[in-house]
């Protein structure tokens, strides 16, 4: 059976005069994902095209009607139509628009990836219990835990894709030619995970998960502590953060719960994180940093015991900083799963229920 079909081909995007709001936050996604590829080198014209095309979107969904936003958006679309089509044999309309179906299997598949790969690198340095107790669960035995069947024939299709999507992020109309690359442009950005990164675990994970993964920077915390590659550290744990998910119980045995406290209590207990929140290189280490850094051997044992240490210290729950220099972490003392999930359909107060029929999630 097809592991990708679930995974159904794009369609064009509904005309404007018909679409709804979710049918132009679906135009705001794409102009947002692609500013934000690494890879995008557009010349300086269609760069400013795209960034009014990403306004006029904007703008659509504070004024529908206000027609100037409506026609740079419409002249943007239309000039992304491939070329080639005559009076008699017009060429086939641009597909952009992912069924939310299609857009869901993904962001799962998206959500195991970084799953597996974040516990896969923290279990040896978890407190013993948790190790111990991870080994007998169910999860920890699982027949095809990084989803190669899965990710075999989709990273086949983007290998197959990659020169039109080179095209594509230079400016050129071939985004029919590469369907599979921009819906994973598209998750990637809504997942907040790095595109460079996701293509080097999809490689591995489609060769069958053996050996080291190449082409990523250094993500052992026991060997960034002893090369002292502060920024590296940073910017690991703010991916860690950004990109970690509840969508499961159990990863490898390991509870996502227990695993989502590290990931997202990790950068505050070892760095101050609120000037430069934005690029973690600049991150000023902590006293409980500064000391491990300090250290001529044992790092990993060092990061061994700090995620012992943060972990009693969650159970145990403080408000304030203690005296070892760890903040409080009572709010994970107690979380209910309901808290990790997405309320994406809610409404707040005063507010009119959008009109569309997908979910917000996407």
């Amino acid at each position: 059976m097809n592991p990708l079909r679930y995974l159904a081909p794009p369609t064009p995007y509904k005309e404007l005069s018909t679409t709804n709001k979710k049918g132009l936050k679906e135009r705001l996604s794409y102009a947002e994902a692609l500013e934000h590829h690494p890879g995008l080198q557009l010349s300086a014209e269609k760069a400013e095209l795209l960034h009014t095309y990403q306004q006029a979107c904007e703008t659509l969904l504070e004024e529908p009607g206000n027609l100037n936003a409506a026609m740079r958006m419409m002249q943007y679309e239309q000039s992304l139509e491939p070329t080639g089509g005559s009076l008699s044999s017009p060429a086939a309309p641009v597909n952009l628009s992912f069924d939310l179906a299609t857009k869901v299997k993904l962001g799962e598949e998206l959500d195991n990836l970084y799953s597996v790969w974040a516990v896969t690198r923290y279990r040896k340095y978890l407190p013993t219990g948790i190790q111990e107790e991870a080994a007998k669960h169910p999860s920890s035995t699982a027949a095809d835990p990084w989803h190669t069947a899965f990710w075999t024939p989709f990273h086949g299709r983007l290998e197959a894709e990659a020169a039109a999507f080179k095209g594509v992020l230079a400016g050129e109309n071939q985004h029919n030619e590469c369907p599979t690359s921009i819906l994973l442009m598209l998750l990637c950005d809504r997942h907040t995970v790095d595109w460079d990164e996701t293509r080097a675990l999809i490689r591995y994970a489609a060769e069958g998960a053996e050996g080291v993964i190449q082409g990523l920077p250094e993500s052992d915390f026991g060997e960034l502590l002893h090369t002292k590659d502060v920024a590296g550290l940073a910017t690991r744990l703010a991916r860690d953060e950004s990109g970690w998910s509840c969508s499961t119980e159990y990863v490898l045995g390991v509870s996502t719960l227990l695993m989502g406290f590290f990931a997202n209590t990790l950068a505050d207990t070892l760095f101050e994180t609120e000037e430069e929140l934005m690029d973690p290189t600049k991150w000023e280490p902590k006293k409980v940093l500064r000391e491990r850094l300090a250290l001529a051997e044992g790092h990993e044992q060092a990061f061994r015991d700090l995620l012992q240490e943060m972990y009693v210290q969650m159970l145990v729950g403080s408000d304030d900083e203690d005296e070892a220099g760890f903040p409080g972490y009572d709010d994970f003392d107690d979380l209910d799963d309901d808290e990790w999930e997405e309320f994406e359909g809610d409404v707040e107060e005063g507010e009119e229920e959008d009109d569309g029929d997908e979910s917000d999630e996407y």
